[in-house]
């Protein structure tokens, strides 16, 4: 690890209105990098005149080094009425691709405010000297025919959860993209063709991988089936849960399978009709077509930096599928939006290990979620890529439970894991998956409960969790320090399973809260504190 760069945001604000008198302040000026455990700031945008300002757009020309997202709306452009703030997560995302001659970068934030430049200085203080890139060549071709494939988008996500990059076939099929060095899943998509991951698979649990080596080349060949006309399909878009923003790079996946209460009936997965992909667009839209059965399936979005989500006809889009719902496709379905919870990957702690299942187990898609017991939250998940080997990457300091999440059958856990200053790396961790079959009923929890809000204090908004042993009328309330009631955060009826509300506190002022869940006769309490 070397100690070197130096990056400068320049924030270029253009003058559309000369009679406004918004004014952007940004807080603070100085933004630093220091290691791979700190690779995310909080920027605040602060209108500090007295009219309107509105951000039309923000731009910056190295889009592989940095992610951005806001704690409230959803696109461009948005307006700050005066004295109004906007938070915004800079996250250090592409840190695998930093060397010697990445010193400067321009971020430029274009709104009609007063202003003409507001610079934000970034030191990033390392680069990742091992790392190195290679290439990936290959080629595309027609199952039917054998023909090439031009203009196929090729998609290639990173440890098997990381967008990053894309690219296109030429005229012959072929195609060639250089990443950095790792392990790769790599996926084709076409108009009228069915998205193809390597190996001929049909989503990303099954899908080969390829590993990039530093400077050498490796090849993924991808055959594509030709869509058949079936009428059936499935719509609908995917959002940020905090800021209803689109999540634009996002892999939706459905899977055969139906989830009621007291019923749950898991089929193996039969390459191409059980099981099907589609990426998001520019708007975060997607649209899964021409899917050859009809039936029960599950609905799942995976996206940089969030949590996989599944849909739920009611509440938040939860993580694990015990309170998923399954949707019948047998016709064209729309507006099945999934909501997605931001994880905080953005650390350099590593968990790694293996995965033993039974023989009667018929299905391999497996996820194994890194759950953080200090926040109560997966912070990050992985696919097991080798075999039945899995490696969780950018995980923060902190305490660790991995959960393993099989659908259909009881989860796998490994407990009392820290990733400390001293101990980033933890290897050698067994998942054992339970061999006893399909589960008759989803697992729900055995005692109703509300957890402490996530991050306690905050500024402006905070997660607030709670947990239900069985379905209910029940209300979430929040109430300030002197008892009077603040906001409905929940209420009407809910089934069984876990629950995750962001509220935001913006239009507060600092002070201590109670946010109050009343479940059945039962009433629970906790206090959280707004600073700002």
């Amino acid at each position: 690890m070397q100690k070197l760069l130096y990056t400068t945001f320049l924030i270029i604000v253009l003058y559309f209105n000369p009679l406004g008198q918004g004014i952007l302040k940004v807080t603070p000026d100085h933004l630093e990098f220091g290691s791979l455990f700190n690779r995310i700031t909080d920027v605040k945008f602060i209108n500090v005149g007295n009219a309107p300002l509105t951000i039309v757009n923000i731009n910056y020309k190295k889009p592989e080094l940095y992610f951005i997202r806001f704690s409230q709306y959803g696109n461009y452009p948005f307006t700050l009425a005066p004295n109004d703030t906007v938070h915004m997560d800079c996250i250090l995302a592409g840190y695998y691709y930093l060397t010697q001659q990445d010193s400067v970068d321009t971020m430029f934030v274009y709104n009609n405010g007063t202003t003409q430049i507001e610079p934000i200085k970034i030191k990033i203080d390392f680069f990742e000297t091992n790392q190195g890139l290679g290439s990936i060549n290959g080629n595309i071709r027609a199952i039917s025919t054998g023909g090439p494939i031009a203009d196929a988008k090729i998609n290639f996500l990173f440890g098997g959860n990381y967008f990053i990059t894309s690219t296109y076939s030429d005229a012959y099929g072929n195609y060639s993209v250089q990443v950095p060095a790792g392990d790769y899943i790599i996926a084709a998509e076409k108009d009228s063709f069915y998205t193809t991951f390597g190996g001929g698979q049909f989503d990303p649990f099954t899908s080969t991988i390829v590993h990039v080596i530093k400077n050498s080349v490796s090849t993924e060949n991808i055959d594509m089936p030709k869509m058949i006309s079936t009428g059936f399909s499935i719509s609908g878009n995917i959002n940020d849960i905090i800021s209803n923003q689109r999540v634009t790079k996002a892999v939706v996946v459905i899977r055969v399978g139906t989830h009621t209460p007291g019923k749950l009936s898991i089929l193996q997965d039969s390459i191409p009709t059980k099981s099907y992909t589609v990426f998001t667009d520019a708007n975060g839209n997607y649209n899964l077509v021409n899917i050859p059965q009809p039936g029960y399936y599950y609905l799942q979005a995976f996206s940089d930096f969030y949590v996989p989500s599944y849909y739920s006809n009611s509440g938040p889009s939860p993580a694990f599928w015990q309170q998923a719902d399954s949707i019948q496709i047998d016709n064209i379905i729309n507006n099945k939006n999934i909501s997605m919870q931001r994880d905080s990957s953005t650390g350099g702690g590593i968990i790694s290990g293996t995965i033993k299942i039974g023989s009667n187990i018929l299905d391999n898609k497996i996820i194994v979620y890194a759950n953080s017991l200090d926040y109560n939250q997966p912070f990050n998940y992985t696919l097991p890529l080798q075999g039945n080997s899995f490696t969780l990457n950018n995980l923060p300091y902190g305490r660790y439970r991995l959960i393993g999440q099989l659908i259909g059958y009881p989860d796998a856990y490994a407990d009392s894991l820290n990733i400390t200053p001293i101990d980033t790396m933890i290897s050698g961790i067994t998942l054992n998956f339970a061999t006893t079959g399909i589960q008759n009923e989803p697992n729900i929890p055995t005692t109703a409960e509300l957890l402490q809000n996530y991050p306690n204090p905050f500024n402006p908004s905070t997660t607030i969790q709670f947990r239900l042993t069985h379905s209910a009328n029940i209300s979430l309330k929040v109430y300030n320090f002197l008892g009077q009631e603040i906001e409905t955060l929940a209420n009407g009826y809910y089934k069984e399973g876990d629950y995750l509300i962001n509220w935001d506190a913006k239009k507060l002022a600092s002070g201590v809260y109670f946010y109050v869940l009343h479940f059945d006769d039962a009433v629970y309490t906790k206090k959280m504190t707004l600073i700002k």
